[in-house]
């Protein structure tokens, strides 16, 4: 994978969508270099920006923060092949394409405002305003790949991406819990 190329991709899929998911669909990436070459190292940068904003609110959990790094990390990068595996599955069902290296596409790519918002977003309180911009620009760019990488078709986008979205966000919230509670984070809870 070069990845000079993949930074013109994510430059251009950030400036103008549709021309990014053209790239995208015509680079063909296969599941593992997006999640090798791509993913990983957002969800690392963002995962360590969160343990660094979190500070000292970190001495309040019953986790430490190496931890709380390995649930952030580790959560984020198994819900997403766990969701894009179930989002495959589903694509048939909207009339869409189903491949998990076009389902991984989608995820990755469309998550890239949300791993780059949470690193600057990081650098001050004030800054947080940028995750919520993020996660909307997120959605969009979904919604925008949903019909050039999965192909679903346009009466069926909003019903896939509604679909979609709940369950990367049930995932994410599911392997969360199940890691901070291996962990000992919810001990007091339960």
């Amino acid at each position: 994978m070069d990845i000079n190329h993949l930074f013109l991709v994510v430059r251009t899929l950030l400036a103008s969508p549709d021309a990014g998911w053209n790239m995208i669909k015509e680079a063909g990436y296969s599941w593992q270099q997006i999640f090798g070459y791509f993913l990983v190292p957002l969800i690392f940068a963002s995962s360590l920006a969160m343990i660094f904003f979190m500070g000292a609110q970190l001495q309040e959990t019953l986790l430490s923060p190496n931890q709380m790094f390995f649930i952030t990390f580790a959560g984020s990068a198994g819900a997403i092949l766990l969701s894009a595996w179930m989002i495959a599955a589903m694509a048939p069902k909207f009339n869409g394409v189903s491949s998990l290296n076009e389902t991984v596409a989608l995820i990755a790519f469309s998550y890239t405002p949300v791993y780059l918002g949470s690193v600057i977003s990081s650098l001050h309180p004030a800054l947080q305003i940028i995750n919520l911009a993020a996660m909307v620009y997120m959605l969009f760019l979904f919604f925008k790949g949903t019909a050039t990488i999965i192909r679903v078709p346009a009466h069926k986008q909003m019903g896939f991406t509604i679909t979609s979205i709940i369950i990367l966000f049930a995932v994410r919230l599911i392997i969360s819990v199940v890691l901070a509670t291996l962990m000992g984070g919810f001990s007091g809870v339960m």
